[in-house]
């Protein structure tokens, strides 16, 4: 693996996080709802089922999507990114 991959599929999952997060639910409505109504494949929406976007989303949410993503624990996330 390339020594920034954890820390890239973290930035990813983070610029995910608030697009959904500012874009989405600007438009009234919801992440989850968001997803669902694009058919995508059902472990996709369970990605953010722990995200509260009613708070900000910053980098811990985005480390437990990351971790989700990658079935890997957040500290994993954590210790690879080099931020604790």
């Amino acid at each position: 693996m390339p020594p920034d991959f954890f820390l890239d599929v973290c930035e990813a999952c983070k610029r995910w996080i608030v697009h959904l997060a500012e874009d989405v639910e600007g438009q009234g409505e919801s992440p989850t709802e968001h997803l669902e109504r694009q058919h995508l494949v059902a472990w996709i929406p369970s990605l953010i089922a722990g995200v509260d976007f009613r708070k900000a989303t910053g980098r811990d949410a985005a480390v437990r999507v990351c971790a989700a993503l990658l079935d890997v624990s957040p500290a994993t996330i954590y210790a690879k990114t080099g931020r604790g």
